[in-house]
């Protein structure tokens, strides 16, 4: 899919979730308003519920029909007290209970019917304090007489209300759980949909730049070996044209030699060694351009002795260096080893080494320096010049793809990204180390200690 496609289907993901997402919140506010709502009625039917259970306590028998009744019968003057006491306190509850809000006109009626009973009471005790005779067993009777059956529907009535009242709150909220529970349960799964489609999303476009990221590596490592091949192009007739004119000034020395009488042998066998001695030279300098430039197997890890590794580096560089009056100088370790690729690190060597030649060339003292020595599981190797160093602001560039710092086919500057790249694959680690005075570039790659494996020549 084009990355306009995936960039739509993106922007339709967000949109979805958005929506959920706004639509989770309103009902978690829902939730919330019906609770509150519920909350704060459920708190005046509670109050309410309260008040009637104190009133029916009042009423109820050992309260004010208890002390009625013994004050009628008996005659005894402390039943009368807490009688009007009782009566007091019912009457002061039924206020409290008819100014509530929320009271409906059947509460205002079944009030009535519970006013009216305390009422009876308390007309039945008024009664009795103005006759001015004592009544009998049989007239007492019937004053104590109340018909309770209103009072009792009316406590009834209100029980019932509470448990609909409590009822309805609960169906409502379940109701309103369940729905939610659904809504919740069809957005997961609508998520989890979308979740899979955007990790597919990202792990296309993820493959995409790999891609892209690897195609540019690969540009940039041809890049980086034609532009070092165009480089040693002009040093190679040096390095190639001037041990041949050694070679054919030896050769003329055997020719004339060969026309004496005697024949110096001598001299004669001097030549031919330093023919032979040039002729490797050739034979290095050809073997190291025909490594830079054909890196057949990338993946193709060996076992690499440093010491060989840097002979190929100093014979492709050593011309150009001392045409320019460079002091370049390696020190290593006899047997340092490690495991990689010979020709990748010798493209990274050669263009550190290359550009460490750029920026001596108008430095007083020009030198530069090639060290490797054993960092604990590891080789350190750092390259080191005489050169100006290296501004804050070029620093920040120095990793980043094709930057260079050189005139135009001056260097290999655009290797700097690729050489991290290339160090990395060989499990190391490549920087710039702004720690030391002199210009520095440091490489550290594994160990290798198996010296029965197969050595680079």
């Amino acid at each position: 899919m084009k990355i306009w496609g995936w960039s739509a289907f993106g922007f339709v993901f967000l949109t979805v979730v958005g929506l959920f997402a706004a639509n989770s919140y309103q009902e978690h506010e829902r939730l919330n308003e019906i609770e509150s709502r519920w909350s704060r009625y459920l708190g005046e039917v509670e109050q309410r519920e309260h008040l009637i259970s104190d009133l029916k306590e009042v009423m109820g028998f050992g309260r004010l029909i208890h002390n009625f009744k013994n004050y009628v019968i008996r005659g005894n003057s402390d039943y009368r007290q807490r009688f009007y006491e009782d009566h007091g306190i019912a009457l002061s509850l039924l206020k409290t209970l008819e100014n509530l809000s929320n009271t409906s006109k059947k509460d205002f009626e079944e009030f009535k019917k519970l006013r009216t009973t305390v009422n009876f009471y308390f007309e039945g005790a008024q009664k009795l304090e103005k006759l001015k005779f004592s009544p009998n067993i049989h007239d007492r009777d019937l004053m104590v007489r109340v018909n309770d059956g209103p009072a009792a529907e009316a406590f009834a009535w209100f029980h019932q209300k509470h448990e609909q009242i409590s009822h309805e709150y609960k169906a409502e909220v379940q109701g309103f759980i369940q729905e939610s529970k659904r809504s919740q349960l069809i957005g997961t799964i609508l998520s989890l949909i979308f979740t899979f489609l955007s990790l597919a999303f990202a792990f296309s476009i993820w493959k995409y730049f790999q891609k892209t990221m690897e195609t540019e590596r690969e540009r940039e490592s041809h890049s980086l070996r034609v532009t070092a091949l165009g480089q040693l192009s002009g040093n190679i007739a040096h390095e190639i044209n001037n041990p041949l004119a050694i070679i054919r000034g030896y050769v003329e020395i055997i020719e004339d030699s060969l026309t004496t009488d005697p024949i110096d042998k001598d001299l004669i066998q001097s030549a031919t060694e330093r023919i032979q001695s040039t002729i490797h030279r050739i034979g290095i300098v050809i073997s190291g351009l025909y490594n830079l430039v054909h890196d057949k197997d990338q993946s193709d890890f060996e076992v690499v002795k440093f010491e060989n590794l840097l002979s190929e580096v100093d014979a492709l560089s050593r011309e150009r260096c001392d045409r320019a009056g460079i002091d370049l100088s390696f020190q290593l370790p006899k047997e340092a080893l490690f495991k990689g690729n010979p020709v990748q690190m010798g493209q990274v060597l050669l263009n550190l080494i290359s550009n460490s030649i750029e920026a001596v060339l108008s430095a007083d003292k020009k030198w530069i320096q090639v060290k490797v020595k054993s960092l604990g599981p590891n080789w350190e190797l750092r390259i080191s010049d005489s050169g100006p160093g290296i501004s804050d602001e070029i620093k920040e560039k120095l990793e980043d793809p094709f930057f260079t710092v050189q005139s135009l086919g001056s260097g290999t500057g655009i290797g700097l990204s690729l050489s991290k790249t290339l160090i990395e694959k060989h499990g190391g680690k490549f920087y710039y180390d702004d720690k030391e005075k002199q210009t520095t570039f440091v490489i550290v790659v594994p160990k290798f200690a198996n010296t029965r494996s197969r050595l680079s020549a």
